[in-house]
C-alpha cells in the first residue's frame, strides 16, 4: 500500500497558501486594532463643538485689527496737554495784547504799541491748538474706545474762540483802568493839547483810545 502525501504545511483548509503560521482574524492571536491610529472612525467626543466650520478647526482665526488697537491711544494726553497749552498761550496773548499798553508812553515817548511777546504768544496759540486737533484726529483713529478723543476734538473746535474773546474783553477793561490812573497821574504835568493831538495819531493807527473825553477832562482839571 503506497503512503499518503503529507499535507502541504503552506496551505490550510481553504487552499489560502501561506496562512499557516499566520494568526486567523479575530482569532486569539491578532493584534489589536490601534484605538488612536489615524485610521480609526471619528468618535463624537472628537467632533467640533456646533457652530464651529471646518475652518475653524484646521487653523484660529486671526484677531482682528480693532482687537489689536490700544483701549486709549498715546496721542490722547498728548494732545490734551498741547491744547491746553495752546488755548492758554492763546488767551493771555489776548488779554495781554491789551492790558499792557500804556497810552503815555506811546503817545508822548513813542514807546511800541504792540508788545513784541504778545504778538509771538497769539501767533503760537493757534498753532498749537492746531497741532493739538491733528493730534486728536489720530487719537480717534487708533483708539478703540473713540469718545474721550471726540470730546477733545470737541472740545479744541469749540473752547479757544471763546476764551480768547473773554481774554479780549478783560484786556479792555484793564486797558482802560491803566488808563485813567495814567491820567490821574499826568494830570498838570502834561499839555492836555498835546495828549489829544496823541490821541489822534493813535487813532489814524487803528487804536481807539477807551474814555477819551473822561481822560482828556482828567488832564484839563489838573491845570
Amino acid at each position: 500500500m503506497s503512503a499518503l502525501p503529507s499535507p502541504d504545511p503552506s496551505a490550510d483548509l481553504d487552499g489560502d497558501p501561506g496562512a499557516v503560521g499566520r494568526p486567523a482574524l479575530g482569532g486569539a492571536g491578532a493584534p489589536e486594532a490601534d484605538a488612536t491610529g489615524p485610521g480609526r472612525p471619528m468618535q463624537f467626543a472628537d467632533a467640533p463643538p456646533m457652530g464651529w466650520g471646518v475652518e475653524d478647526v484646521v487653523e484660529p482665526r486671526a484677531p482682528s485689527r480693532r482687537a489689536r488697537r490700544p483701549r486709549i491711544s498715546r496721542a490722547l494726553p498728548v494732545g490734551v496737554v498741547i491744547g491746553l497749552l495752546g488755548t492758554g498761550v492763546l488767551t493771555w496773548g489776548c488779554y495781554d495784547l491789551l492790558a499792557s499798553v500804556d497810552v503815555f508812553d506811546v503817545a508822548l515817548d513813542g514807546a511800541p504799541l504792540i508788545n513784541r511777546v504778545d504778538a509771538v504768544m497769539i501767533v503760537l496759540g493757534p498753532l498749537l491748538l492746531l497741532i493739538a486737533f491733528i493730534t486728536a484726529i489720530v487719537a480717534l483713529v487708533r483708539s478703540a474706545v473713540r469718545w474721550p478723543a471726540a470730546l477733545l476734538v470737541i472740545a479744541l473746535l469749540l473752547a479757544p474762540l471763546p476764551l480768547a474773546g473773554a481774554g479780549l474783553v478783560q484786556g479792555t477793561r484793564t486797558f482802560k483802568e491803566e488808563t485813567m490812573a495814567s491820567a490821574n497821574a499826568y494830570a498838570g504835568r502834561v499839555d492836555p493839547q498835546t495828549v489829544d493831538a496823541a490821541f489822534d495819531r493813535l487813532r489814524d493807527r487803528g487804536v481807539s483810545v477807551p474814555g477819551r473825553d473822561k481822560i482828556m477832562e482828567i488832564l484839563r482839571s489838573g491845570e
